[in-house]
């Protein structure tokens, strides 16, 4: 057990042990709310110092563990942040061309999905010459607001924060439950299925990278590089500063929040 959490302990902690939460005001604070798990971490000067990760406890909901860990830990509740930025992931989403605001990201989900959900909100992300419209949990994102201050956050969605580039990228990011399938070429596109082995098998041919959940000792990796024998896990660019306690991370598996 983790002495300052005190109730739950993380799957992975890095911290440098000089950390002080006397000195957040000079630091980057970079959250990920995944379908199975919660992480966090921390950048100074542009160089990732800390990181907790964790699963969501059985005998919780998502969004209560999500409260009580804001609440809880000396970390998350502390607010004089120097900047806060929240990555959040989505089962549901599309891609329209150019930029749009929230009036016409509303007016559009309306048109292709009808109402939105009970309890969801409609956002959107902007990623190079398009835009995602997307639905988010609107429970998470009040308590959020009010938590830290709605003009501290910046939300992000998954998916922006991918670096698509020329090289016909497909990622595949499993988030432990199902599968994230996002591409740039010919035209940006990004939706999620249950089972990896139903997405677009047109897009197989391209570079094929792995990010997420998954590890070469699963049965599905094994599976999956069997029929697509040029998949590999995705390596961090070399822009991304990692301090040295990060040497021995599985960077494929934190990659989105790394290249937030």
């Amino acid at each position: 057990m983790i002495e300052d959490i005190g109730y739950i302990e993380p799957v992975l902690l890095i911290k440098p042990e000089k950390f002080s939460i006397e000195n957040i005001e000079q630091y980057d604070l970079c959250i990920e709310i995944g379908a199975t798990y919660f992480r966090f971490a921390i950048k100074a000067e542009g160089t990732f110092i800390s990181l907790e990760d964790f699963q969501y406890p059985v005998n919780q909901t998502q969004n209560e563990f999500i409260k009580s860990i804001f609440n809880e830990h000396p970390y998350l509740a502390a607010r004089f942040w120097k900047t806060i930025k929240v990555i959040l992931h989505s089962t549901k989403k599309t891609v329209v061309p150019g930029e749009i605001d929230a009036d016409l990201a509303s007016q559009v989900w309306e048109t292709l999905y009808g109402t939105p959900e009970k309890g969801s909100s409609i956002l959107y992300a902007r990623t190079d010459q398009n835009s995602i419209i997307f639905q988010a949990n609107k429970e998470q994102l009040d308590f959020l607001f009010k938590f830290y201050s709605e003009k501290k956050i910046t939300i992000k969605l998954a998916e922006s924060l991918l670096p698509l580039g020329d090289e016909q990228e497909t990622y595949l990011l499993f988030d432990g439950k199902g599968c994230h399938l996002t591409y740039n070429t010919p035209q940006l596109n990004c939706y999620y299925a249950i089972d990896w082995k139903k997405i677009d098998k047109s897009r197989l041919h391209q570079n094929v990278l792995l990010i997420g959940e998954i590890t070469e000792y699963a049965t599905e990796f094994n599976q999956l590089t069997n029929e697509i024998n040029h998949a590999k896990k995705a390596l961090l660019t070399p822009n991304i500063r990692l301090s040295a306690e990060f040497s021995q991370i599985a960077e494929f598996r934190y990659f989105i929040i790394f290249n937030s």
